[in-house]
Parts: structure tokens; sequence; C-alpha cells
């Protein structure tokens, strides 16, 4: 297990024992997604800005919240919006499995089809990484998308399919870059979007990331897990990539 040093932060109220309290009242409480759905959810709804933070219990279809769970959610939601402006963007460990990564997909999806207006917005802009961007999360949505300036079901679905068979087929460096490049296109493409910042989404910086790691680390002339043939120093493994 190792992480990546972070920029000094406000003292997080947080812990990972309150962590995994509330992972286990999100899966009785929210048993479709979990843990995972949520936090995608939540993120894409700080990001989005679509729908206040606060009601991201409400979207996933909770209901009867227990008091526990409203705190802990609060205090959790603080927490990420803190780390999210300071442009460092954590990985459950759930995300280096396929059901965990699709499922995170899914609540940023479901976040950015709040405000379709916007998604047609983003997606008129000449810029191919935005429009590939787009068509990830609208394909990944929970919500059906239709209406004029927006993909259609089936190329939609094209786009769900080959997405989840590259995640599938191609491993965990895969796995990091897709939760990285979304990660980036969501904190620079809709933060300007939302707040008339100009064109920054053709060209988004990547965030750093905090990540947890369950597997030895990799050797800088060990061959890159994400299977590219490369040496790891001259691939994942270079400054700035994660």
């Amino acid at each position: 297990m190792f992480f990546r040093r972070a920029p000094r932060l406000p003292r997080s109220t947080f812990s990972p024992a309150d962590e995994a309290e509330l992972t286990l009242l999100l899966a009785s409480s929210c048993p479709v997604g979990g843990f995972v759905r949520f936090y995608g959810l939540a993120t894409g709804l700080i990001a989005t800005q679509n729908a206040p933070m606060s009601e991201v219990l409400t979207l996933l279809g909770v209901r009867d919240v227990p008091e526990r769970l409203r705190t802990l959610v609060g205090a959790y939601l603080e927490d990420l919006k803190i780390r999210l402006d300071a442009d460092l963007v954590d990985m459950p460990e759930d995300l280096y499995e396929l059901e965990g990564t699709l499922e995170w997909l899914t609540g940023l999806g479901q976040a950015v089809t709040l405000d379709l207006d916007k998604a047609r917005k983003l997606l008129t802009l000449p810029s191919p990484h935005v429009g590939k961007m787009m068509r990830r999360l609208l394909a990944f949505s929970p919500v059906g998308v239709s209406g004029a300036g927006l993909p259609g079901a089936a190329e939609l679905e094209q786009v769900r399919q080959k997405e989840t068979g590259e995640l599938r087929s191609r491993g965990v460096g895969h796995t990091l870059h897709t939760v990285t490049e979304t990660c980036s296109f969501l904190l620079g493409a809709y933060s300007d979007t939302v707040t008339g910042g100009g064109d920054r989404a053709h060209a988004p910086t990547a965030p750093s990331a905090t990540v947890r790691r369950t597997e030895p680390r990799t050797g800088p002339n060990e061959p890159c897990p994400c299977g590219s043939g490369k040496k790891y120093k001259k691939c994942h493994g270079v400054p700035g990539r994660v």
C-alpha cells in the first residue's frame, strides 16, 4: 500500500472508522451500488453542481434515512469537497474491481444527466476529448438520455460495451487511467461550464490522486501493469501520472 504525498489540507474529522461504518450503512440502506455508486454520485454532484450534494441519498432512492447515516454522509461530503477543491481524488479499493468501477461511473453519469442542457453545451465544443468523456458518462447513466443534441441510445450502448470491455481486458492500469481521466474532465470542463471560465475543457489537466493499492509496488524497470509493454518508469510511472 502506498500513497502520493498530498498538499496540506484542513484537518479532516472523517476517520477511516467512520468510512467503514458509512460503507456498512450504505450497503444496508442502498443495496444497489452501495458505497462506490454513492461516491461516484457525490463526486459528480460536487463537480457539476447539477443538484445540492445534500440530495445524494434522495437521488439514490434511500428513504427513512437513519440519523447516524445522515450524520456520516454530511461529514463525508464536506471532507470530499475539501479534497476535490484541492484537486485530490481518492480511489477506494472497490474501484480496482470491474463491478466497482462500473457502479462509480453509474453514479457520475447520474449526476451529469440531472442537467441535460449543460450536457448539450459541452457536446457542442469542438473537442474530441470532451465528446469522448461526455459520451462515457451519458452511457453509464442509469437515467435514459434522449433529445436533440444528445447521442442516441444505440450509440451510447456501443460506448458502454466498449468501455466495459476495455476495463475488463486491460486491467488495473487502464482502470487507474479511466478514473483519473474522468475526474479530470469533471473537475475541469464542468467547472468551466458552471462558472463561465472559458474553454479549458479542451485540455483538462489531470488532478493529483491519493491511491490505495493492495498489490506490491511496481519497480521502475518492471513492465507497466497497464499492459502497454513499456517499462513502468516510461509509462504510468512517469511523474504526474497515476
